[in-house]
């Protein structure tokens, strides 16, 4: 988007805006604190109402490709344009053909958009879930983890991921799988853009959708093999739980960003920092203690060392209560029973 600082207002005398946004930053130009409108009152005007005058696209703003497309052989678009075409045609690759047909999803229902996004480096790529796509149990996170970016992950390639779960209650963290996929994928030099599928049947009821379209790149992603014999996923204990317990961490911020609601989230490590590249909403079937103030919410996203200590705290708390009554002894039986404990 490109704006040429023009205005249509010819009562304004405010200083010339200009607004330039491309597939990576967007940048606007502030008016200056000496700038009035015409009626004198832009001084007295609400902080929402600067936000927006700030915010505002000029009138007239041009469309197109960030990149020159004079001539029609532009090999940039027609790289994008064959992903695009990729991702619209894997609406009828086998995999997903026959989930229709075995789900009773009529063809015209289903739609396949595309987003093009610009593929974030990574040295590791990840998946979590804020609530346990098993139980459903809230805050019982499970995650999984590839060298690389996550194409080999959701893509379902070859190997398993590393996979670990979580729960609240204070027992340890358990590490369910080590990495094993055969290949990573990387940011080739230069960077790409990637197309990705985005269809309205993701997470219709009895029917997952997710990974069974195509994700394509502008420009092919670099594979590699994963040493494993020097991974530090395999080999380094302390590092591997050190990034768990950031990623634990991580998962519970972003759930507390959207209201405590159970959030299946993806993104990369780099460089000893974690970025998100989506986050949606977890659709389970079953929710134990689903509602707000369940398991999970009690553990903040700057916390989860202290809900784990609140939690066993708390189950020291009872067993300590429960040992003293076993040191008491028989006693009266409940509303004045019998004279035998009910437990």
């Amino acid at each position: 988007l490109k704006g040429n600082g023009s205005s249509n207002s010819s009562s304004s005398n405010s200083s010339t805006e200009s607004v330039v946004a491309s597939p990576t930053t967007i940048s606007a130009s502030a008016p200056s604190s000496t700038d009035n409108s015409s009626n004198g009152t832009a001084a007295g005007s609400s902080g929402r109402d600067q936000h927006q005058q700030q915010l505002a696209l000029p009138v007239h703003v041009e469309s197109g490709p960030a990149w020159s497309s004079s001539d029609p052989e532009c090999p940039a678009w027609a790289s994008c344009w064959s992903a695009i075409c990729g991702v619209w045609a894997s609406k009828w690759n086998h995999r997903a053909w026959l989930s229709r047909r075995s789900a009773g999803l009529p063809e015209e229902q289903l739609a396949v958009s595309v987003l093009m996004q610009q593929v974030l480096p990574g040295e590791y790529a990840f998946v979590l879930h804020t609530a346990s796509p098993f139980s459903g149990a809230r805050g019982e996170m499970y995650g999984e983890m590839v060298c690389g970016l996550g194409e080999t992950l959701v893509g379902n390639h070859p190997g398993r991921p590393l996979a670990f779960s979580d729960k609240p209650d204070g027992s340890e963290m358990q590490l369910l799988a080590l990495p094993s996929k055969r290949q990573g994928l990387f940011v080739p030099a230069g960077g790409t853009l990637i197309a990705r599928s985005d269809t309205n049947g993701e997470d219709l009821a009895g029917y997952a959708g997710a990974g069974l379209y195509d994700s394509i790149p502008v420009n092919p992603l670099e594979p590699r093999f994963p040493d494993y014999a020097t991974e530090p996923l395999m080999w380094n204990a302390a590092f591997r739980q050190q990034l768990l317990d950031g990623l634990v961490e991580l998962g519970y911020a972003v759930e507390s960003a959207f209201n405590d609601t159970p959030q299946d989230i993806e993104g990369v490590w780099l460089g000893g920092r974690f970025a998100v590249v989506q986050s949606r909403p977890q659709v389970m079937a079953a929710c134990v203690g689903a509602g707000p103030g369940g398991s999970g919410a009690a553990a903040s996203s700057a916390g989860r060392q202290r809900a784990k200590a609140l939690a066993a705290a708390e189950a020291a708390e009872a067993a300590a209560a429960v040992a003293a009554v076993r040191e008491a002894g028989p006693g009266p039986g409940v509303g004045g029973g019998s004279g035998e404990w009910e437990w």
